[in-house]
């Protein structure tokens, strides 16, 4: 499925793809607006695998640390993020994050951007691919980037 040229704006999240007893695989989340929500802009969550996360900006999202994020990928596996913006969030830019050892790997990062987040820019578990190209700065944690690279 697309999901494409959404704006969610002042609701408690964003848009979020969620795994469960049908999952949701394969899809394209792709040039979406997630801003001013009171949680996170955009989440890939639950066993939502193999989605392309791309073109979309997550911005000033409320929720506290933990909560708060741009756009995150959480105990999900093989999602590829592409040239998504997070900027101004009240959690990390833009994270991939695990409940269980291994329950978030193989998801990769490539050509993201995110400034001024009140945690780091992106936040990467282990196991997480860099796809190079990514770019933090600005951000209020540091290091801007956490297993992956970035540039200002």
């Amino acid at each position: 499925s697309l999901i494409s040229a959404n704006k969610a704006t002042g609701n408690s999240e964003g848009l979020t793809l969620a795994g469960g007893q049908f999952g949701s695989d394969g899809n394209r989340i792709t040039g979406n607006t997630a801003s001013r929500n009171r949680s996170a802009g955009i989440g890939v969550v639950d066993g939502a695998d193999d989605n392309v996360v791309s073109g979309n900006v997550a911005s000033e999202n409320k929720g506290p640390i933990g909560k708060g994020g741009g756009i995150y990928v959480a105990s999900s596996t093989g999602n590829r993020l592409l040239a998504n913006t997070a900027n101004g969030n009240l959690d990390t830019g833009i994270a991939i994050f695990e409940e269980t050892t291994g329950d978030a790997a193989g998801n990769s990062l490539e050509a993201n951007t995110a400034k001024g987040n009140k945690n780091h820019g992106i936040e990467a578990v282990t196991g997480s691919l860099d796809g190079g190209g990514n770019r933090a700065s600005g951000n209020a944690v540091q290091p801007q980037c956490v297993n992956v690279a970035c540039s200002a």
